[in-house]
This record gives structure tokens, C-alpha cells and sequence, in this order.
């Protein structure tokens, strides 16, 4: 091979690596959401299971969160696959989702109502003007 074969060969094949590189989905655009949920004034009964927001303008872009012990939580949106850290723009409404893996803790009793984004009653906005706060009661 000579030199100007090779020189075209390697440019060639760093010209497709560079390509290939460049093609990768740099996923939507996502905002930090974080926040946290409490029932009757407590934080903890909600540990394991998860918040979720569904876009008021298209119920397919969703975003979940687990929530912790504090009754904290931070969403990540599913996309092709992939999980990104944050929700994407726009108006959400929110709701619990409770997990059906025992830990061991009492399931908590959480009124129907919260476990609809419908009818729960919480919006979000995306972005955030900062942590989120969502207050369920039984009452």
C-alpha cells in the first residue's frame, strides 16, 4: 500500500470513527425535579414507593422517582430505553405509585385519589422554581 493509500485509508477510518461517535442520542432535554411527599404530616410512611409525573399535554412523557426514608425524591425520565436524570418541560400532574415489594413496613393507606394523576390534584411545573412539595392526607 502506499503512502497516499494509507494516508487516505487511516483518514477514512478515523472520519467513520469520529462519526460513530458523533451519532450518539444525547437524550431529551431534562430538568432537575426534586422534591418530597409526605401523608398526614409524615414523611417516612411513603419509603419505597414512588411518585410519578404524566404531562398534562401528552399522558406518553412520564417521569418516576423513588422516594427515600425522609420522603425525598428526585425523577428520572425512561427514553428508548435509557434513563436520564430529570423530567422534560411542561405541566405535570402527579401521583403515588405504591410499590407491590413488601420491605418488611406496613403498606401505607393512601386515599384512591392520590393514586391518579387525574384526580390527586398536584401539579408540576418543569422547570422547577425549586424542590417540589406534595402533601397527601386521609382526612
Amino acid at each position: 500500500m502506499t503512502v497516499d493509500r494509507r494516508i487516505r485509508y487511516g483518514t477514512l477510518v478515523l472520519l467513520s470513527v469520529v462519526g460513530v461517535s458523533g451519532c450518539r442520542d444525547a437524550g431529551p432535554a431534562t430538568h432537575p425535579v426534586a422534591g418530597r411527599v409526605q401523608l398526614n404530616g409524615d414523611a417516612g410512611q411513603l419509603a419505597g414507593h414512588h411518585v410519578e409525573l404524566v404531562r398534562a399535554d401528552d399522558p406518553t412523557v412520564r417521569a418516576a422517582g423513588v422516594i427515600d426514608d425522609g420522603g425525598r425524591f428526585r425523577m428520572e425520565t425512561l427514553d428508548n430505553g435509557r434513563v436520564w436524570a430529570g423530567a422534560r418541560e411542561g405541566t405535570y400532574r402527579a401521583r403515588l405509585i405504591l410499590s407491590d415489594e413488601g420491605d418488611g413496613r406496613p403498606k401505607p393507606k393512601v386515599p384512591k385519589k392520590y393514586l391518579d394523576a387525574n384526580t390527586s390534584g398536584w401539579t408540576v411545573q418543569v422547570p422547577p422554581a425549586g424542590d417540589v412539595t406534595l402533601t397527601a392526607t386521609t382526612k
